[in-house]
């Protein structure tokens, strides 16, 4: 799951598939599934900067600024839960913090970006065929 403010985006895996419970039927697209496990799931910390909780809200790792993940595991019990902060100097890092811990870390890639509560950028946009009057047809010799 997803926490940014209020908003939540919630994931659930059905067999082989992922999905959002609020948007049920609708397919995620699935390369921005494969880069969340890929690129946030599998972010390496590049150096600690700090171990000031003061400093949490200057690093967007508070619980107010940043965007938090948990992740479940299969019985349902939090397995982890990180926040994480945008960096205003570096747009090629992220800071990330364990939620309960003082560190605050330096990401080696940018995951913020990647962590949207927007269902738009999760849920592949349905296919829309044109309309049978759309058809323009070509006059026959």
């Amino acid at each position: 799951m997803i926490v940014e403010d209020d908003t939540k985006a919630e994931f659930i895996r059905y067999d082989t598939t992922w999905a959002m419970p609020a948007y049920p039927g609708d397919e995620l697209r699935k390369w921005r599934v494969d880069n969340f496990f890929k690129n946030v799931l599998g972010v390496s910390r590049e150096s600690l900067v700090s171990e000031n909780p003061a400093k949490f809200a200057t690093y967007g790792v508070d619980e107010v600024q940043g965007r938090q993940v948990e992740i479940y595991d299969l019985d349902g019990n939090l397995a982890g839960h990180l926040i994480v902060g945008r960096s205003s100097s570096n747009y090629q890092s992220s800071f990330i913090r364990k939620l309960g811990s003082d560190e605050v870390y330096l990401s080696t890639v940018n995951i913020y970006h990647q962590l949207s509560v927007d269902s738009a950028f999760w849920v592949q946009p349905p296919v829309v065929l044109p309309e049978v009057d759309d058809v323009i047809s070509v006059p026959q010799n």
